[in-house]
């Protein structure tokens, strides 16, 4: 149920195969609590689900879930790796301040990356937004210093404010013609952009 280990400090690990709900806070603050793959059986991971789990170092997302709630791995300062396999819509700030995430592995289910969801991954370098993404919300990229490339899918027809905000090693990207909404600040202090 909803945050039935909060602030479990020292729960590491925790059999959950056949679970279909990860509640709201369930895991939240459990910095050591460090599954890598989540049961086939989940479809849902709930608002601040893993948060301030600072044990977790890779995640596999399987395909049953459709949506990430807001600020599930909110963070997770030492996570590196994640795949998610089948979600249509990952929610505001699901991984805002991961800062050691590197590499994420996006669904071609993927229709929307919402509010400030990779907000603060100062360690990503790259990402491939999936065709079918239609919206970039507000703040989703913004202060990810290191990254240096991306590529806006032709299907995606508006980016929010402050998208890509402070992300100063951005050196190139490509904005499809398709892209009606530009909002503001979208590229700002991007200071390294050669590229568009």
């Amino acid at each position: 149920g909803s945050s039935a280990f909060y602030n479990c400090e020292k729960l590491t690990d925790f059999d959950i195969s056949g679970v279909t709900n990860i509640q709201d806070n369930a895991f939240c603050g459990c910095m050591n609590f460090a599954p890598s793959v989540l049961c086939e059986s989940l479809n849902y991971i709930g608002v601040n689900a893993f948060r301030g789990c600072t044990g977790l170092a890779e995640i596999k997302i399987p395909g049953n879930v459709e949506s990430l709630d807001t600020g599930a791995f909110e963070g997770c300062t030492n996570l590196r790796s994640v795949v998610i396999e089948g979600a249509k819509s990952i929610s505001a700030y699901v991984f805002e301040g991961c800062e050691n995430l590197e590499s994420v592995s996006l669904p071609s289910t993927l229709t929307e990356i919402d509010l400030g969801t990779f907000s603060s991954c100062t360690a990503l370098t790259n990402i491939v937004i999936p065709d079918g993404v239609t919206s970039i919300g507000d703040f989703a990229f913004f202060k990810c210093s290191s990254l240096k490339n991306i590529t806006i899918p032709s299907s995606v027809t508006s980016m929010g404010k402050h998208t890509f905000k402070h992300c100063e090693s951005l050196e190139r990207i490509v904005i499809p013609d398709g892209v009606s909404i530009l909002e503001d600040y979208v590229f700002f202090n991007c200071y390294n952009l050669k590229d568009i």
